[in-house]
């Protein structure tokens, strides 16, 4: 579906694209941490420190993802959509 506004259209593909590097940051991160407590119960401690610097790396990239989606809270309040309203039947 094309927008007929580019900027929607810009805003609505970089919105797609930073979710799905957002999801997978978070996948990277879930699998790195469990490597690394893994490998911590088995004794081995040279893995922790690359563990924690990806994992940051990781996180970092989900703020990153967060910031450039810019939800906005107040846009029900801007459209005079504050109330809810019932359907008559």
């Amino acid at each position: 579906m094309r927008f007929q506004n580019k900027k929607e259209e810009f805003a609505a593909t970089v919105e797609t694209v930073c979710l799905i590097l957002s999801l997978g940051a978070v996948f990277l991160q879930i699998w790195v941490l469990i490597s690394a407590i893994e490998a911590y119960l088995q004794g081995k401690y040279a893995n922790l420190l690359p563990a924690v610097i990806l994992s940051g790396i990781a996180f970092a990239g989900c703020g990153m993802s967060a910031l450039l989606t810019r939800i906005d809270f107040l846009k029900g309040i801007t459209e005079g959509r504050t109330k809810t309203y019932q359907k008559n039947l």
